[in-house]
């Protein structure tokens, strides 16, 4: 009986792979799935730019009345950018609409 897969649980699949130390064919025998379903998952969810985590961190020069962060970092599925803490609202704005285009 196929056992119905929730988007996490796609997310963490295609994840998991590369990992594993085994190619897909290999990967998808191990875990029961079909590798045309394997393939189209990972072609829709690596095409959805979707953020996990945003992080900014601030440093203190001790008479600075405004904290400003050192630098704000975007992780992505694909990898981290990072971006001076100095960085516009509006371009930080304008990048993340770009990015999920």
């Amino acid at each position: 009986m196929q056992t119905k897969r929730t988007h996490q649980h796609w997310q963490d699949l295609i994840r998991q792979q590369p990992d594993s130390g085994l190619n897909i064919q290999d990967f998808c025998q191990v875990n029961n799935l079909a590798k045309s379903t394997f393939y189209k998952y990972r072609k829709q969810l690596t095409t959805q730019t979707s953020f996990s985590k945003v992080s900014i961190q601030a440093e203190h020069t001790g008479l600075q009345e405004a904290i400003e962060p050192a630098h704000i970092t975007l992780t992505l599925q694909v990898g981290e950018l990072k971006l001076p803490g100095s960085t516009s609202a509006q371009y930080l704005s304008d990048l993340i609409r770009g990015l999920v285009k």
